[in-house]
């Protein structure tokens, strides 16, 4: 039984997804247009690339305020385009 209510959120929250390793950042992102933990989750992981191993994903609400840190299990892959997984392209 989980011993927090479920973090909520909209397409319109604005997310922000760091991914650490051993205190040392492997990613941070920040996102847009997802409605669950499970998108923010997936889209870390495909970010991570060559990195294999246990790792901490902190995932910070800024538009309703809250924060939720999950151990997540990586494994090596392609680093895809931001463009491909619907993401702004840095300018």
């Amino acid at each position: 039984m989980s011993t927090f209510a479920p973090a909520s959120i909209s397409s319109t929250d604005q997310l922000v997804a760091t991914l650490e390793n051993n205190g040392r950042e492997l990613l941070r992102l920040q996102i847009q247009n997802v409605s669950s933990i499970d998108q923010v989750v997936g889209v870390a992981r495909q970010m991570a690339g060559k990195f294999a191993g246990l790792a901490r994903l902190t995932v910070r609400n800024r538009t309703r305020g809250w924060t939720r840190t999950l151990t997540l299990a990586t494994r090596r892959m392609p680093v895809p385009q931001p463009s491909v997984m619907g993401l702004a392209t840095p300018a």
